[in-house]
């Protein structure tokens, strides 16, 4: 306009900024603005995965809640860190470091909170190295997994993070600082993320060198990545002097050999084997004509063996008083008549892909790596000596049924490298037309265990016996309520304001209906008259029933699996109350069977006086195990011991009597979880097969 003072700058577009604005006012508009968005991202999916473990505000704080939102709040102002130190190096990079960084934080975050949803367990860095191809299970349903309204509203919090910064990058250039300050001002930022996650270990709140529930994903997977999280080997190479690995295998010879929590610290090593979990497994002629005349078969042939893993099968529902007649009728009425139930049975196999290590953990007597990739997955080509290949030797048939894809996992590698011969899966049952599914894991159970009594019916004809393993798959996660399992009226109802245990209750139930039809149609077969059913649950999941629970109960809830003995002409039909665990059953078969040869187990067997073997499992820095007399759980501060005979069962016992924690015996649980996984890993459990 004539006569008004032209300015030689033209102002901001939008009016959003004056000229000559710091760096603290732009950092305060942008990227902190950004870091609080992404930060609030992150909350929101930590808020889903409470709602997906069905945790109240108590349990959540117990597992590390608040001290997880600082983590997530670390993780995100080290994104920005990274962003301001690019932008000291160039002004135009400062932008797309932060938009690689926000993205690649919260994409991860996403993906193991949809895992989690699907699978039931956090996604390991091992899981996206080493089988990242089982993460296209997911894809199917992505869109079922990602509708809650806490991952939509993360979701829009990401895309702000990173909106905000680019839209403000549209205004024109402003003056730079100098990249010293530039510098001092990242430096600092990224100070205080390291004082975040500094402060908490000082203070005794976490191990670093464990990952637990409150850790950001991405610093779970850097963890396992540089292996950071794996136990100290110092307390074994100080006990024996020898290498890690021997050190290691000798640990699992005093957790096999142990008759009680007392000897576990004192007994004395005689053996002097290069490998000394490599023996002969012998079992005594009246040994195995004993067994058998209490289950009910022949003394004088061959019999068979099916090993049956039955989907994310808890014992809470089959032995609640109330719940297990509701949900499983039929096999409770099997077992009554037919079976041997052992009531306090414990499982290992929680962590990424939990049934495989129970396959692994059950089939070869040994503990899985628990705190590491799985035996099947990372090493399929594993020296070590399971039941398949022990029957194998003796002139049996060896079958593997699924109703998925065999070579999910490396299934079909590790069982045709350890004596399977025969393999029945997705392929097969779809090549004899059956196509009815329940979920998305796999053929329907009713059908699929209808065929796999008509496969080994047709194996028995032969004139050999049979070993076999079979996986159902129909109450794999995730769960919803189906017509085929409708539960009763009363039950419905009571579970109506927990739709997610419900729809686990209906699949449960459809379960129960394939049973029933199974051991009807194994039954009226002339070969089940010398056949050996072993039936369990493959593990179990943390998912809370609609009933109150004690902490005690909710961690034996997940970790309790039911085992069952089951032949057509049961001698003794009952209970065993004493704990026993998955290792425990093979050498129960192999003993039942008659057969002897070189093994490298380090289970006990199911009839022993006080039970078998304890029970350990270790999840980030918290550590269980059970014994024959207690049992100890981990605490705000350490691990906390309770009186847990025979007689008591922790998973339904209203209260415990709590005894003194003995440190060592502890440690030692520590030592046999870290044992086995390093065994695992460097392939050093025995000689080769």
């Amino acid at each position: 306009m004539i006569g008004r003072p032209q300015s030689a700058t033209p102002p901001p577009a939008g009016g959003f900024t004056c000229p000559g604005v710091s760096l603290a006012g732009r950092l305060a508009r942008w990227p902190f603005s950004g870091t609080v968005l992404l930060h609030l991202a992150f909350l929101l999916l930590r808020l889903q995965g409470l709602l997906d473990a069905e945790l109240d505000l108590s349990s959540a704080s117990s597992l590390g809640l608040p001290l997880g939102a600082v983590d997530d709040l670390a993780v995100a102002l080290v994104a920005l860190s990274l962003a301001l130190f690019a932008g000291a190096l160039h002004p135009a990079a400062e932008l797309p470091v932060w938009t690689v960084g926000a993205t690649i934080a919260w994409t991860s975050a996403l993906a193991d909170r949809l895992y989690f949803r699907f699978f039931g367990g956090r996604l390991e860095w091992w899981v996206v190295a080493l089988d990242w191809r089982q993460l296209g299970e997911v894809s199917d349903s992505i869109v079922d997994l990602a509708a809650a309204w806490t991952i939509g509203a993360s979701a829009v919090c990401f895309v702000l993070s990173v909106a905000a910064p680019v839209l403000r990058s549209r205004e024109p250039a402003r003056a730079r600082n100098g990249p010293g300050r530039r510098t001092a001002v990242a430096a600092a930022t990224l100070a205080v993320a390291a004082l975040l996650y500094q402060t908490p270990i000082t203070l005794g709140l976490v191990d670093p060198r464990r990952v637990t529930f409150r850790d950001h994903i991405l610093k779970v997977w850097i963890l396992n990545a540089t292996r950071q999280n794996r136990l100290s080997q110092d307390s074994l190479l100080r006990s024996s002097g020898r290498s890690a690995t021997d050190a290691a295998a000798r640990v699992l010879v005093r957790y096999r050999d142990s008759a009680d929590a007392g000897s576990l610290r004192t007994r004395v090593l005689a053996s002097e084997s290069r490998w000394p979990l490599h023996t002969r497994f012998a079992p005594s002629a009246q040994a195995t004509a004993e067994l058998r005349e209490r289950l009910g078969l022949a003394s004088s042939v061959p019999i068979n063996v099916i090993v049956l893993f039955l989907e994310t099968a808890r014992a809470f529902e089959l032995l609640h008083p109330e719940i297990g007649p509701a949900v499983f009728p039929e096999l409770r009425s099997v077992l009554a008549r037919h079976g041997i139930l052992f009531r306090q049975a414990y499982a290992s196999s929680l962590t990424s892909v939990p049934s495989v290590r129970a396959h692994f953990t059950t089939l070869c007597s040994f503990l899985d790596n628990i705190t590491g990739p799985a035996a099947y997955v990372v090493r399929p080509g594993l020296n070590v000596r399971c039941l398949q290949r022990l029957f194998r030797e003796h002139g049996y048939a060896t079958v593997w049924a699924t109703a998925y894809h065999a070579s999910a996992f490396n299934e079909s590698v590790f069982e045709s490298l350890h004596g399977t011969d025969r393999f029945y899966d997705l392929r097969h049952f779809l090549g004899r037309g059956i196509t009815e599914r329940i979920g998305k894991w796999g053929i329907a159970d009713a059908p699929f265990l209808a065929e796999v009594v008509r496969v080994l019916a047709g194996t028995a004809a032969e004139g050999r016996p049979f070993f076999a393993s079979v996986s159902t798959s129909s109450s794999h996660s995730p769960f919803t309520v189906i017509p085929e399992g409708e539960l009763p009226e009363p039950l419905a109802r009571a579970t109506r304001r927990a739709p997610r245990y419900q729809a686990y209750l209906s699949r449960l139930r459809y379960l129960d209906h394939s049973l029933g039809a199974f051991f009807a149609r194994l039954f009226s077969e002339s070969f089940s008259r010398n056949t050996l059913v072993v039936l369990l649950g493959d593990h179990g999941t943390a998912l809370a029933p609609h009933v109150r629970l004690t902490p005690i109960q909710r961690i034996e809830l997940a970790l309790r699996v039911p085992v069952a003995i089951v032949t057509r002409d049961m001698a003794e039909p009952g209970e065993i109350a004493a704990p026993v665990h998955q290792i425990d059953v093979a050498p129960t078969i192999a003993e039942a069977a008659g057969v002897a040869g070189p093994v490298t187990w380090i289970g006990r067997g199911l009839f022993g006086a006080r039970g078998g073997s304890p029970s350990v499992y270790q999840n980030g820095g918290a550590i269980v195990y059970r014994t024959a007399d207690r049992a100890c759980y981990p605490g705000a501060r350490g691990n906390r011991c309770w009186g847990a005979p025979a007689d008591v069962d922790p998973l339904f016992a209203p209260s415990l009597d709590e005894v003194a924690e003995d440190p060592q015996e502890t440690e030692f649980f520590r030592d046999v979880v870290t044992a086995s996984g390093d065994l695992v890993m460097a392939n050093a459990i025995g000689p080769d097969r």
